[in-house]
């Protein structure tokens, strides 16, 4: 594109040698034709700024203009638009060239075939909910500003220009340029009967290319480009990411696109930008205040627009996304606060002031969804609170969640992975994503998972380490206004737990965790108890942790004393267990043969152990004072066995016991005879065989 230079005429006195032969008025003539040639660049200067300041409605200032109305060449310096109070100016053009029509300088239009603009800066200010710096230049035209009539431009040109754009209505406010800015648009459409002019251009936003075609009406403004983009950094769009999902510390990645986007002035004279189109975003990251670790990391993530408008508040319409081989990261401090409450701080806000009846908000959310899928994708979990600090993470995790609003306030979620890499995990469900305050349920099974791998836990929690064992679960969880309700059905099979920390369990339970174990566990090696969690989440005075606890404890009481006091006799009081006790057999008096009643229970006792094989036995055999008579009438007359005599007789029951039992199927290393015990020789109990669990 040629640049236009500026033609200046010189003057020069020639003295004269003859005066007297040529008359005074040629000199006139001529020095009246050359006067408005001197005057032409200041008077184009003062012109060009009231003609600005009429039709825009800004302070304009020019600083020189170089004008040659032989060539219709003009060259102006320092153009500046707007600025006033303090503000940044809207456009600072250094050099701008321009090239007229030199038949229409003597009439009424001003026609120009091209105006190249060098180093053009454009800025670009929302300032609120729905202003912007230009509101007033646009929304002269809107209300009949000064005619453009007598302005015909058929080309304008930009090199190496710039465009800022500012958003002060997010936090952080969000701030991109685009850079190497070469664009042309013409023709340019100053009038309502004009056709729209057509652009072509390409820029830098960053580091990443961006080419732009349309169209361009000014008069009134609507503006049409199909932008395309390639590796433009996603931190320029922090503040948006906050309004969208939440008060993130940072956002890093890049995004390719191909966007549409409409940049009209409405019915009130405002500007009003919708975009369409499609996103794709490589290496997107976010963090959370107070996170080491990213919390979000996608390698690549798929967005289809619908809509996005900014005005009068940033709203999302995307009919999908598509995320893949991603890590989200859920982290639970010290104090036990999980970083998704510093990301989502309303997630479990009671129904706040603008909302309808039943919990639905009558705003309009920032993001709607409606079908979004992760593939290939992991949920790490960290939580601080334990010692050493607990690791987990799901693997191989796909997931499906479609959303039916506005229809419902309900979205649909399929999930599935893999627990440490070898725990399968299935959940479906549904949650309301727009509703406050938010409604969760979801159901599904974890089978499989080692828990050994949970020991921190364990350890914490029921002061013993596990050695082995497996754990299948099935979850049923509802959450509803801060309430949870969660069922678990919790099967765990070959559990061996080593040697306890301290008393904890067992001041808790009432029994030891390796008695308990025996006492769950049956024939198939496999525990089964249902671990029922219900409260209320909003209420500051409940402690997650305590709520759990005491629900597995109670389950655990539960799961040992139903089945048990079909034969024994189990104390409780104080939400824990005082004693277990097994019934004792009871023997014909100076017999090593149980009687009637001590028969039934012996078969009692046999198909109990063989149902829990972990179980031992301590067996104690027992002999009364009363029997001594019936212990001497086999031996000669007259005679009265000796307490010596009485302890053998409790000895020999404790042995028949234990042969019994070895002979119907309980093996041998589960019991235990205590011998020659003092406590053997009773004067109160009859003869029987009394029994303590390990």
């Amino acid at each position: 594109m040629g640049i236009a230079t500026t033609e200046k005429v010189y003057i020069m006195a020639v003295p004269s040698s003859h005066p007297s032969r040529y008359p005074a008025w040629p000199g006139l003539v001529f020095l009246f034709l050359i006067l408005p040639l001197i005057l032409a660049p200041e008077y184009a200067r003062r012109e060009a700024v009231r003609q600005l300041e009429t039709r825009i409605n800004a302070p304009v200032s020019i600083r020189d203009v170089d004008l040659n109305p032989f060539t219709g060449r003009a060259r102006i310096h320092d153009l500046v638009i707007g600025g006033d109070g303090g503000s940044d100016p809207i456009l600072r053009v250094p050099t701008l060239d321009v090239t007229l029509d030199r038949d229409a300088l003597l009439g009424r239009d001003v026609i120009i075939h091209r105006v190249t603009a060098h180093r053009l800066a454009l800025h670009l200010e929302r300032t609120g909910s729905t202003t912007w710096n230009i509101d007033r230049i646009i929304r002269s035209r809107w209300e009949g500003g000064a005619s453009l009539g007598a302005l015909k431009i058929a080309q304008i040109q930009v090199k190496d220009g710039s465009i800022t754009v500012v958003d002060r209505t997010t936090t952080p406010a969000v701030a991109n340029v685009l850079r190497d800015l070469d664009l042309t648009l013409q023709p340019v459409p100053l009038t309502p009967q004009a056709e729209p002019g057509q652009i072509v251009g390409e820029a830098r936003l960053g580091e990443g290319p961006v080419q732009m075609s349309g169209t361009l009406h000014l008069n009134p403004f609507s503006n049409h480009l199909q932008l395309t983009a390639t590796s433009v950094p996603i931190a320029g769009f922090h503040g948006y990411a906050n309004e969208l999902v939440g008060p993130t510390e940072s956002v890093k990645g890049t995004l390719d696109g191909k966007l549409d986007v409409t940049a009209t002035v409405d019915t009130r004279g405002y500007l009003a930008i919708d975009v369409q189109g499609a996103l794709t975003g490589r290496g997107v990251t976010m963090w959370i205040a107070g996170d080491e670790k990213p919390f979000f990391y996608a390698t690549r993530l798929k967005a289809d627009l619908a809509r996005m408008s900014l005005m009068p508040k940033l709203h999302v319409e995307v009919p999908t996304v598509q995320v893949t081989e991603a890590t989200v990261r859920v982290t639970r401090d010290q104090k036990g606060t999980f970083n998704v409450r510093r990301l989502w701080p309303d997630v479990l806000a009671k129904r706040p002031t603008g909302t309808k009846r039943g919990g639905r908000s009558t705003a309009a959310p920032p993001l709607v969804v409606q079908h979004l899928t992760m593939d290939n994708s992991r949920i790490e979990f960290v939580d601080a609170t334990l010692t050493p600090t607990f690791t987990g993470a799901m693997s191989n995790m796909s997931a499906e969640v479609h959303n039916r609003y506005p229809k419902k306030d309900r979205a649909d979620l399929k999930l599935k992975g893999t627990l440490a890499g070898a725990a399968p995990v299935a959940l479906t469900g549904w949650f309301t994503p727009v509703a406050r305050p938010p409604k969760v349920y979801i159901q599904g099974t974890v089978r499989d998972f080692e828990l050994s791998r949970v020991n921190p836990y364990a350890e914490k929690y029921v002061r013993h380490a596990i050695r082995r064992g497996r754990v299948t679960t099935g979850v049923q969880y509802t959450y509803n206004a801060g309430n949870i309700d969660a069922g678990n059905e919790i099967r765990i099979r070959q559990i061996k737990v080593g040697d306890p920390l301290d008393k904890d369990f067992e001041a808790e339970v009432g029994i030891p965790l390796k008695l308990a174990v025996g006492l769950l566990e049956g024939l198939d090696g496999e525990i089964h108890i249902q671990v029922p969690v219900r409260g209320d989440l909003d209420n500051p005075e409940m402690q997650l942790d305590s709520v759990v606890w005491d629900a597995v404890r109670n389950a655990i009481i539960k799961a040992i004393t139903v089945p048990f006091q079909l034969f024994g006799k189990i104390l409780k009081a104080g939400g824990k267990i005082l004693s277990v006790r097994i019934e004792p057999i009871s023997f014909r008096p100076g017999s090593v043969t149980p009687d009637a009643r001590g028969e039934k229970r012996l078969k009692q006792l046999v198909t109990f152990l063989r149902k829990r094989p972990k179980l031992e036995l301590e067996i104690e055999g027992q002999a009364s004072v009363a029997e001594a008579k019936a212990v001497s009438r086999d031996r000669r007359r007259g005679r009265v066995a000796t307490e010596l005599e009485l302890r053998k007789l409790a000895d020999d029951r404790a042995r028949y016991i234990e042969r019994t039992l070895a002979r119907r199927g309980i093996a041998r290393k589960r019991l235990f005879v205590l011998k020659g015990e003092p406590e053997a020789v009773s004067k109160d109990e009859s003869g029987q065989v009394a029994f303590r669990m390990l």
